[in-house]
């Protein structure tokens, strides 16, 4: 496939309320919808979604329970913000499909092993395929929690995107968290020169999360762009004309851009 095609993540803290369990913004969708529309015949396309206040609620609960009942749970829950998303983009005429993670992804003793011909058959055929963060099965321990950025990674080495726009409920990546300190100050730019004392002042910081925390994100988010050598932007979801330019490839975009591919 030589178009150019662009992973889209709509995170778990833009899509959801992350503080109520099971909610969804629709706010968040309808700029789902209205960034795709403006982008969906110009670049192929591969969404993802995180688990937000579906999986982080089930995992909190429930991951003391058996294999079997948590793997049970934690599936039906993030199918479930999946189907949401698909059907919302269904319903206002984008060509989407589910693509459930945990039926083309397990984790083996030592990798991952990858079905990938669902997403490029989709791709082919004019669809934009719809991955989710999940607990995929393991032959180590029964199941493991896969983030959509794991998920991104690993389809990547199949389908290459040109680059990745993750769409958060901020502006990108900041010095502090920008939701409690006021004079947060965003980092738009984070490469080879600076990446080291990014992640040494977030770790300082960071939170608890099912998938890990902004540090987290961060230090697997720089490891995606340094193993592909290609640009991953972070956006604000709600800001429709960074999203669109950051899915292009130009004009001005108000985010983070993570750029160590060289």
């Amino acid at each position: 496939m030589s178009e150019t095609i662009v992973f889209v993540k709509a995170g778990g803290s833009f899509i959801t309320f992350k503080d109520k369990p099971f909610s969804v913004n629709y706010s968040a969708l309808d700029s789902i919808r209205e960034a795709l529309s403006m982008v969906q015949n110009r670049v192929k396309l591969v969404l993802g979604n995180g688990g937000g206040s579906f999986a982080h609620y089930i995992v909190k609960t429930y991951s003391s329970s058996s294999t079997g009942a948590f793997l049970t749970l934690c599936q039906e829950s993030t199918r479930r913000l999946n189907s949401i998303l698909v059907d919302y983009l269904v319903k206002h005429g984008f060509r989407t499909v589910s693509i459930q993670t945990s039926a083309i992804m397990v984790e083996t003793a030592s990798d991952f092993m990858v079905f990938h011909y669902p997403i490029v058959y989709a791709l082919k055929n004019g669809l934009i395929p719809v991955v989710y963060g999940e607990c995929i099965y393991s032959e180590k321990n029964g199941y493991r929690i896969v983030s959509t950025e794991e998920v991104f990674l690993e389809l990547a080495r199949f389908v290459k995107p040109n680059r990745i726009v993750l769409l958060t409920n901020v502006d990108g990546i900041y010095d502090k968290n920008p939701l409690t300190h006021s004079d947060a100050k965003l980092i738009e730019r984070i490469d080879q020169e600076n990446i080291e004392s990014i992640l040494e002042r977030l770790k300082e910081q960071s939170s608890s999360d099912a998938t890990g925390g902004v540090y987290g994100k961060l230090l697997f988010t720089a490891r995606i762009s340094r193993e592909l050598g290609i640009p991953i932007y972070i956006v604000n979801g709600f800001n429709t004309e960074s999203v669109v330019n950051a899915v292009l490839g130009y004009g001005s975009v108000r985010g983070s851009l993570i750029d160590l591919s060289q």
